[in-house]
């Protein structure tokens, strides 16, 4: 994530960001301050289920898209379930191996 926010996006260049072509992501959050990920708009996100699993060496803290409301950190070698009713993302956390 090279130590900077990274916003997704489900229409390609709304908003500028990186394009989520995938349900399953592997983060590797290199060392450093800890990364911020902004999920997709909720409008655009209805039914959407996410697993974000952190592969690197810091917390990841997942925000909506606005970047103020925080949904959930996660930590090293931990991962999440996030889901969004197209009006607010929700998740939980959970320790893998």
């Amino acid at each position: 994530m090279a130590d900077a926010t990274v916003q997704l996006t489900l229409v390609p260049g709304v908003p500028a960001g990186t394009l989520l072509t995938s349900t399953v992501l592997y983060i590797d959050a290199n060392s450093g301050a800890t990364e911020d990920l902004e999920l997709p708009h909720e409008a655009d996100s209805n039914g959407l289920v996410l697993i974000v699993k952190n592969t690197g060496g810091e917390d990841i803290v997942v925000k909506d898209d606005s970047g103020v409301t925080t949904i959930c950190t996660i930590s090293t070698t931990e991962s999440a379930v996030l889901f969004c009713d197209g009006t607010t993302w929700s998740g939980f956390v959970g320790q893998t191996t």
